[in-house]
């Protein structure tokens, strides 16, 4: 693992300002500045080159603009992958691109995701693990999970991933566009917590959880997609997790940025960001940034101004707010403060074993609070549990 992938928070609070700094600076005054501080601060020095060098290579790349794909020539319409035949084009991610497609070999009708991984990077071994792998998560079955039915690689070596297809709407925009109330979305992602508690009972960890990656189908069932793919690809390649600079990136571009094998920064765990181990905790942790914003329609950390840069430190040294102090209505943020509140915090909490260990657990206490129980996230007096029993018996006399 590289040096920039290990910053502790600490050092991320010594490194922001002078990172700010030079970028900044023109080339050549940057190496004149550069060369000063080697002098005062040599190790901080060679921790910000090594920041700048990250930072260079994506803008070599034209990382937030280009294509994800190797070099050469692009999937298209009517090529054939397996048995299955591109149809068009569903979206561009940072670990490929993701096609319809319809089998074409005779044996059923029926479409599909084609998912054309980004092959830079993946050793000559990682073919079989790709394999291996794939044919553990296509054992995976949950009703609010995306099959993955199958892997391969195509002539030129670009691996490829059959998915099942879901048509439907990301999780945020469903809730914003059909105006649901709060409890209404709390009860729409809570399957998908019991989905992501069900791939962390067979130890299988998602590592990429945020809106894109959760639809809505038409009947208002979510369905989370790409789970274990990410793992999949970070066994079988070749590359670092260093989190990429973007000095002027826009805040969609942070939220939506493409992941460094299988991580988005705006919903990553600050584990993850400095390239340490990736537990389940890592998950509860996106889920926890998740609720915080179906809850307040807000990102705990990030502004309509933020870079991603910006967006990264916080991650890494600030606390986020409650999510209650998000919500605009009297009514809602009565209801968000104090339980809600708690349970969110807990999952977002900075270090890994302060949070919910595992996703069943964030969901037993989320069920806790919606049929008014005591949520392990906070203790209570006698009295709140007292008017928590009250109101569960007027719920069920109603």
């Amino acid at each position: 693992m590289d040096r920039v992938g290990r910053f502790s928070a600490e050092q991320w609070k010594e490194i922001s300002p002078y990172l700010d700094q030079a970028l900044d600076l023109e080339a050549h005054a940057r190496e004149r500045w550069l060369s000063e501080l080697k002098a005062l601060k040599p190790r901080l020095a060679a921790d910000l080159s090594a920041l700048l060098a990250t930072h260079a290579a994506v803008d070599a790349a034209q990382f937030l603009e280009c294509s994800p794909l190797s070099p050469g020539a692009e999937p298209v319409a009517g090529q054939q992958f397996g048995a299955y035949t591109l149809e068009s084009l569903l979206g561009r991610g940072g670990m490929g691109s993701v096609w319809l497609a319809r089998r074409s070999d005779g044996h059923f009708e029926g479409k599909v995701a084609v998912k054309i991984l980004d092959h830079r990077g993946v050793a000559a071994q990682g073919a079989e693990q790709i394999r291996r792998e794939a044919s553990l998560l296509a054992r995976q079955s949950h009703a609010n999970i995306a099959r993955l039915f199958d892997a391969g690689f195509g002539e030129d070596g670009q691996p490829f991933l059959i998915l099942e297809y879901v048509e439907g709407i990301r999780i945020d925009e469903y809730c914003a566009g059909r105006a649901l109330s709060l409890e209404a979305r709390l009860a729409l992602i809570l399957p998908v917590v019991d989905a992501v508690a069900h791939a962390h009972a067979q130890g299988i960890v998602h590592r990429d959880l945020k809106p894109p990656n959760i639809l809505v189908t038409a009947h208002g069932v979510a369905k989370l997609l790409d789970f274990g793919v990410a793992s999949l690809i970070s066994k079988s390649a070749s590359l670092t997790t260093s989190a990429s600079i973007a000095k002027t990136a826009p805040l969609d571009a942070a939220l939506d940025a493409p992941p460094s094998l299988g991580m988005t920064p705006a919903f990553a765990a600050p584990e993850q960001i400095r390239g340490e181990t990736v537990t389940p905790a890592s998950d509860v942790y996106a889920l926890g940034v998740l609720l915080h914003l179906l809850m307040t329609n807000r990102h705990p950390f990030a502004s309509e101004t933020s870079t991603p840069t910006q967006l990264i430190r916080a991650v890494l040294t600030d606390d986020a707010s409650l999510a209650s102090e998000s919500v605009a209505a009297s009514s809602s943020k009565r209801w968000v403060s104090g339980d809600l509140d708690a349970v969110i915090a807990k999952a977002m909490q900075r270090e890994p074993e302060n949070r919910y260990a595992t996703a069943a657990e964030l969901a037993a206490d989320i069920r806790r609070f919606l049929s008014h129980r005591p949520v392990h996230a906070r203790s209570h007096s006698w009295i709140q549990r007292a008017a928590m029993l009250t109101r569960r018996m007027l719920q069920r006399a109603d």
